[in-house]
């Protein structure tokens, strides 16, 4: 299998990794919130609220990072579209004799 197939497979797992733990973590924070609205008052729940909200963020970052790459985008170390363009010849770059 070619080096940018597995790439783009792996990205796309991670793509749904990501998606399930942001789901699992928005599940916690929504029984957390719960928690606090019914009168528990718990630093530790508070703290862990806190902790699942900033992981959230994150995951949140990664994947729009992810997806704003495009399934278009070639993978790390691979040459950009500008790298394979032709260049231009060093006998057309010279200046012209008068």
């Amino acid at each position: 299998m070619p080096r940018s197939t597995l790439w783009f497979a792996a990205r796309d797992a991670r793509v749904e990794a990501v998606k399930v733990e942001i789901l699992r973590l928005e599940r916690q924070a929504g029984n957390l919130v719960r928690f606090v609205a019914e009168g528990g008052d718990s630093r530790a729940v508070r703290d862990e609220l806190r902790a699942t909200e900033s992981a959230l963020a994150a995951l949140r970052l990664e994947l729009a990072e992810v997806e704003a790459a495009g399934p278009g985008a070639p993978p790390p170390g691979s040459p950009s579209l500008g790298a394979l363009a032709p260049r231009r010849s060093w006998a057309s770059a010279r200046p012209r004799r008068t």
